[in-house]
């Protein structure tokens, strides 16, 4: 079946899609196939990149995502949310925000070496972490 692409993101299925792709990365990781780890570590990642933009939805009150936020940049979403600020001030939060934004690319799709299980795990674990608490307030 064709994807379309050519109709915007709704906020609503972007929130289904965190837990979802959180739930496709612990199964990966769960198969103990170092064959799954990348995709298990991709997967929470984008399930983080899913989660900044229904925030950024919530924040601004909108059903639809904006296609300007149609893009794969941890940062830079994050920059763009109302929750920012809040990252920032919570050390924790932000030490947490940093290492999944330094571990998490696109260029995981297409990685050839296996990740280290403990590793994918304790990754896994920062976005579950962080997606419950970026919706908390």
């Amino acid at each position: 079946m064709p994807v379309r692409l050519d109709r915007r993101i709704k906020a609503t299925v972007l929130r289904a899609l965190v837990e979802l792709r959180l739930d496709d990365a612990k199964a990966l990781l769960s198969a103990e196939s170092p064959r799954r780890r990348n995709g298990a570590a991709y997967l929470a990642g984008y399930a983080v990149e899913c989660a900044l933009k229904a925030r950024l939805c919530a924040d601004r009150g909108e059903l639809l995502l904006d296609p300007e936020f149609y893009v794969h940049d941890l940062d830079g979403l994050a920059r763009r949310t109302r929750r920012w600020p809040d990252i920032e001030a919570d050390q924790r939060m932000h030490q947490v925000f940093r290492q999944l934004d330094a571990h998490w690319s696109v260029r995981l799709r297409y990685a050839t070496g296996y990740l280290d299980a403990g590793d994918v795990g304790r990754y896994l674990e920062r976005a579950q972490v962080f997606c419950r608490w970026l919706f908390a307030k």
